[in-house]
């Protein structure tokens, strides 16, 4: 549904042809976008190798090997290095990259613990259309490194969708990182809302998503939204 209502959004001023999934997961999104014709090619970014190995599957299952195109490795603001990868054994949509983890309200620490290869957006993806590519980030808190790699893809005015939860970004060390990067748009659209409007990024803007979160509790729902970000 977010997909949709974000579809339906920017086409006012932009056809979108192609989607750059980044936390792909097993096609959740990137699968029903192209089989329910709202793109035509995707690029689908996964480094845990179970969820790739299902994305790939899912890929074949639904006839669409031309169509998407996957990649097994971490985008991150370093390349060609190796991260940490925390693994949930009970939400396969919830493996995350560690940076100076500051603290586990969710019993993280014990999770599994593998190595994932970094690359840049810079360095995979660099031939951008502003008007026909749209990039969506959901990466449990590693958005904002993502987006720091990625500054091409700023530079070229892409649209971008990021999940924005305040708990991860907080607990990577990625809180500061993640306004740092907001600041480089020019504009968003809360994906929460039911009355999509565009706002524009300032400091009262800004200050609205920093503020009035609910403390995360241990079992229960995680409070986060989706942003797009548009830059003139």
């Amino acid at each position: 549904k977010k997909f949709q209502n974000t579809i339906n959004f920017i086409k006012q001023k932009k056809k979108i042809e192609n989607l750059y999934d980044i936390g792909a997961n097993i096609g959740t999104i990137c699968i029903p976008a192209v089989k329910r014709n709202l793109i035509k090619k995707a690029f689908a970014v996964e480094p845990e190798i179970n969820n790739y190995k299902l994305l790939k599957a899912n890929i074949i299952l639904n006839d669409l090997e031309k169509e998407i195109k996957t990649f097994n490795f971490a985008l991150s603001d370093k390349e060609n290095t190796n991260c940490k990868m925390e693994i949930s054994e009970e939400n396969a949509g919830d493996h995350r990259i560690l940076d100076k983890t500051k603290f586990n309200f969710h019993e993280e620490e014990k999770r599994e613990i593998v190595d994932v290869e970094t690359k840049k957006f810079d360095s995979i993806f660099n031939d951008l259309s502003s008007g026909k590519d749209l990039v969506w980030i959901d990466t449990q808190g590693h958005e904002a490194n993502i987006l720091l790699g990625a500054q091409n893809l700023i530079k070229n005015k892409i649209p971008v969708v990021v999940e924005f939860w305040p708990y991860a970004l907080k607990r990577n060390n990625s809180w500061d990182k993640m306004f740092k990067c907001l600041e480089k748009f020019d504009f968003l659209v809360d994906l929460s809302n039911e009355d999509l409007r565009l706002e524009k990024i300032d400091n009262n803007t800004l200050d609205k998503l920093k503020f009035g979160w609910d403390d995360e509790m241990k079992n229960k729902h995680s409070l986060f939204t989706d942003l797009i970000l548009l830059k003139e």
